[in-house]
């Protein structure tokens, strides 16, 4: 598959919100700059009302209540930042996709590859769509009282809301929808970098898992391919050897994928960085504790719009945590059916040398890479649960006091 058809059907959203955010690696040099500082532009001003309001209001409940929408700022900052600094790094990755999509020898290879690709589509899809639904809920949020005015007046006219919790310095009543306009643009594009930043790191995981199948695939008929047709013992035997050897060279590209891509590192596993790693530990640490924020603020409303607006924002949280440790469970998977298919592949039939590569292979896969935040915090469904539990005891603590 070339570039252009890989682009139209697996990476158009990926490449469309990188280009429009600054984050795709390989897009012009004047165009990349021209998002990015508009990025900044946007990122610095929305930093300095969201402050103001706390410098302003020096109050606890003030506090608490901006809390985890100055965390989601500072996590988009973390992700660009993440993606602006490793840009060779990420370009040479990306290249990678498109070098292993030219590679794919077989039409059977070919569709393998194109169940994961199509995976990755969907749970981009999701995630995107799960975003512009919570932006549109807080676009709504400040049109709600004056609706509620019309429909169900009361004797005074209720108070303004906001998008997310800021101060202008200026008059927030007389310049409440122009105020309101800016926080839509904000929130718009800053969504599309949360998305953009995402997306590709989905993608590439997608990625990983696909070329292990392919893997599993060529092991399972490295041997079964080899036909009586084949009198020669000799040469069947080096076929043989061959094409585990070639599937051996796939199973190590795809744990370069693995690493490479989550810590945004060097090239071999030996000598990657930590960079994303540590990202995605910060990522994980500030959701953990946004969360605990989150179920604080709706213990303290009714069913008001208040509550309506924390709770899809604690809903998009918890959606967003589920995203990031999911993926791990993604690989996770991919290894336990390389491991499966290993074993059920027709081994048995071929010489000790070939046996032995396939032991060799069986026993790396006892241990698979894990994606990791921070190298402390494991990404997989088991890991979700317990940070859901953390995150509910540090309310529960919060709330006690």
């Amino acid at each position: 598959m070339d570039g252009s058809t890989l682009d139209r059907r697996f990476l158009r959203i990926n490449k469309k919100l990188g280009i429009l955010t600054g984050v795709w690696p390989s897009d012009e040099y004047s165009t990349k700059w021209i998002s990015r500082i508009v990025l900044i532009f946007i990122i610095i001003p929305t930093y300095i009302t969201q402050f103001s309001r706390l410098i302003v209001f020096p109050r606890m409940d003030i506090f608490l209540n901006d809390y985890p929408h100055l965390l989601v700022g500072l996590g988009i900052s973390i992700k660009v930042g993440n993606y602006f600094i490793n840009e060779a790094e990420l370009k040479s990755l990306i290249g990678k996709i498109y070098e292993d999509w030219r590679n794919t020898i077989s039409e059977d290879e070919y569709n393998i590859m194109s169940k994961y690709a199509k995976r990755g589509v969907l749970v981009v899809a999701l995630y995107i769509l799960h975003v512009v639904v919570c932006i549109l809920l807080f676009i709504c949020i400040p049109y709600v009282p004056p609706i509620l005015d019309i429909i169900m007046p009361l004797n005074e006219t209720r108070e303004p809301l906001l998008v997310y919790p800021a101060y202008y310095f200026i008059d927030q009543i007389k310049y409440h929808y122009w105020i309101v306009a800016h926080m839509t643009v904000v929130l718009s594009y800053l969504g599309c970098t949360f998305c953009a930043c995402d997306a590709n790191y989905v993608y590439a995981v997608q990625h990983a898992c696909g070329l292990l199948a392919v893997t599993g695939y060529r092991f399972k008929y490295a041997c079964f391919e080899v036909t009586d047709n084949d009198q020669n013992t000799a040469e069947m035997t080096r076929k043989m050897y061959k094409n585990v050897c070639h599937s051996i060279l796939l199973h190590q590209r795809a744990i370069e994928w693995v690493f490479n891509f989550v810590y945004i590192g060097k090239r071999y596993v030996k000598v990657i960085t930590t960079t994303h790693d540590t990202c995605m530990f910060i990522t994980v640490s500030l959701l953990m504790m946004s969360i605990s924020a989150s179920l604080l603020r709706m213990s303290g409303h009714d069913r008001d719009p208040e509550w309506v607006k924390n709770s899809a924002f604690l809903v998009a949280q918890l959606f967003h945590m589920l995203f990031l440790v999911i993926q791990g469970q993604f690989v996770l998977d991919s290894y336990d059916n390389l491991y499966n298919t290993i074993y059920e592949s027709t081994w048995y039939n071929s010489s000790p040398e070939t046996q032995a590569l396939y032991v060799l292979t069986l026993r790396s896969s006892l241990n698979p890479p894990l994606l990791t935040a921070g190298g402390f915090i494991t990404l997989n469904l088991k890991t979700f649960a317990e940070i859901i539990k953390t995150s509910v005891s540090y309310y529960t603590v919060m709330q006690s006091t």
